[in-house]
């Protein structure tokens, strides 16, 4: 096996100087530069070793293009006094490190019991933070399935298990909202960001280094000493890998990897449907028999519906379950309550751009 010759290196990036590990394996296929000095967890950029000199001599002087420049480099250049990394402003991490800056949802919130500032979101600041985020969990994931040491709970199951906080973080407070205080613009960036969460998922769950490493820990499971919550972790991992595609031909996850992409743009195509023809359809109610039956709590509830809608002085029934259910439960209006529910299931169904027969 070829020496390994290890020398502390510099890297300079915008101005800040950092210490990182270079490791030389020379005649080998690559070599790796490993940059601590972040706020985020340690990345390596993978370079071909051919690019250097392969006489095991410690001396070299090269400038060479990284093959992986997620960690925010265009190029690195070596020789025997250090190294200089010139930063790519358009990397992931880069974008993080700006996004950090001004976007809310990837700053640390502290407001009461870690609480979202609802208040200073904007729907502009979404996909900035998920493009950076998802760049995160990358480097996270290509951490563990490059992991040079043998698989075991703590650097990989583990390691999966703390890894993509922010993208999680970002999904929670984004689909919340969208399924429950959700508007055009929210809705557009909601069929722009399934697919891509799909595609995510699919590049994690159809990566062989990573599932090797997932599968060599399922394999000694029994002789790790692990307890109930982290075997039944193990099994877990295992078993959303193998569900996932994990281990199959490379055609048939490909195609596997295809069709939850699909999936994921037409289940949200499907359901944005049903809710354009829910926030279309509005009953008008008159006073007198139209509220037969109803309480007053639903009566006072239906004249603020119905003032926000443009009908002052009526009453209005929406198809929003905390509208239509208790006034099909109590209405003694047959005839109305057999029109609400005749709209109320055909969401989706009514012909035009919204028919998901279509």
């Amino acid at each position: 096996m070829p020496k390994r010759l290890d020398r502390e290196i510099r890297i300079r990036r915008e101005g800040i100087t950092t210490h990182a590990r270079h490791s030389i394996f020379p005649g080998r296929d690559r070599n790796a530069v490993d940059d601590p000095g972040s706020s985020q967890e340690a990345h390596r950029l993978w370079i071909p070793a051919r690019s250097y000199a392969s006489s095991g001599k410690e001396e070299f002087n090269h400038t060479a293009r990284a093959r992986d420049t997620r960690a925010g480099y265009s190029y690195i250049k070596m020789n025997a006094r250090g190294c200089t990394a010139r930063f790519n402003p358009h990397s992931p991490r880069t974008i993080m490190t700006k996004e950090i800056k001004s976007n809310p949802l990837l700053a640390d919130w502290t407001g009461p019991f870690g609480v979202p500032p609802f208040d200073k979101l904007a729907p502009e600041q979404f996909r900035p933070a998920f493009d950076a985020a998802i760049a995160e969990h990358d480097l996270q994931i290509a951490a563990i399935a490059d992991d040079p040491s043998p698989a075991d709970f703590d650097n990989t199951i583990a390691a999966l298990e703390r890894s993509g906080r922010t993208l999680r973080r970002v999904s929670l407070v984004f689909f919340n909202l969208a399924g429950a205080h959700t508007n055009d613009a929210l809705e557009s960036i909601e069929r722009e960001i399934s697919p891509l969460l799909a595609r995510h998922d699919a590049k994690i769950h159809l990566n062989d280094a990573l599932f090797a490493r997932v599968d060599a820990v399922y394999a000694k499971r029994g002789t790790l000493g692990l307890d109930a919550e982290q075997l039944r972790l193990v099994e877990r991992y295992y078993l959303a890998f193998r569900r996932a595609g994990a281990g199959l031909a490379p055609d048939v996850k490909k195609r596997l990897a295809t069709i939850g992409e699909r999936l994921a743009a037409l289940g949200t195509q499907f359901s944005q449907n049903v809710l354009a023809d829910e926030k279309a359809f509005t009953l008008v109610l008159d006073e007198g028999d139209d509220l037969a039956g109803l309480p007053e709590w639903l009566i006072a509830e239906a004249a603020e519906t119905a003032r926000e809608h443009g009908f002052p002085g009526k009453y209005a029934i929406t198809l929003g379950r905390s509208s239509v259910e208790p006034f099909l439960t109590l209405s003694q209006r047959r005839d109305l309550r057999e029109k609400i529910w005749r709209a109320w299931t055909a969401r989706g169904e009514t012909g035009g751009t919204t028919d998901n027969r279509a």
